[in-house]
Order: C-alpha cells, then structure tokens, then sequence
C-alpha cells in the first residue's frame, strides 16, 4: 500500500526524516522541507547558487546536507533555515553528498572526478 501526497513542485532530489514525518525536497537552487502528513511545504532554504542536485538529513536530523552545481555542499539547520556550514575545493558540479553514519565526517562527489572527504566541526 502506499500514501499519495502531491508536492506542487518540481523535483530534483527528496530525502526523508524517519523520527519525523518529514521530506527535504530540492527544486531548481532552493531547498523546502514538506511536512508528508499534511503535504504543506514548512520551511524554503535559500543560498545555493545553481541547481541542487543531493539532499538528506543527517541521522538525528540536526542538519541536511545538499549539493549543488554551484562547486559548493552545504549543511542547513533545519529549524532556522541557516547555512551553518559551505564546504567549497571541487572544480565542478558536485552531484552528491552525504553523512558518515556517525556524522563525523562529510563525503562529497563531484563531476570533476574527486571524492573528498571533509570533517564538518572545521
């Protein structure tokens, strides 16, 4: 069985809270997270400067991790909206990035053929 909610928003990338019924969508440069019981959008971050191609929510869901091809990762707090942290070096689009397992570490992928791994407390 499934559960329909309908997003009037075109997607590039969802990510889902499990603790709370919540999905980090990305739409062209912007970032929102929708609440899935209600199907509103909550919240719309801003501050990417091209499209975001990765979003996900860090295990404890304290923060969310994009990618954009802007060159730039950054980490978003989710109840603020607020860049806390850009994590730029790639010399291109970086089309993916994700958590450790234990948050102590951010991974970052991009077309210009690099892995880089980052320690977000830096």
């Amino acid at each position: 069985a499934s559960s329909d909610v309908s997003l009037s928003t075109l997607l590039t990338e969802i990510g889902m809270n499990i603790e709370k019924p919540k999905a980090v969508v990305t739409a062209s440069s912007k970032i929102q997270i929708w609440d899935l019981k209600t199907g509103k959008c909550t919240q719309r971050f801003k501050g990417h400067q091209k499209l975001v191609n990765s979003a996900a929510f860090s295990r404890d869901a304290s923060s969310i991790l994009t990618a954009s091809d802007d060159r730039t990762a950054k980490i978003w707090d989710p109840k603020t909206g607020e860049c806390t942290q850009t994590f730029s070096g790639h010399k291109a689009a970086v089309c993916c990035a994700v958590f450790s397992p234990h948050g102590s570490s951010v991974l970052t992928a991009s077309w210009d053929h690099a892995v880089k791994i980052w320690d977000p407390k830096t």
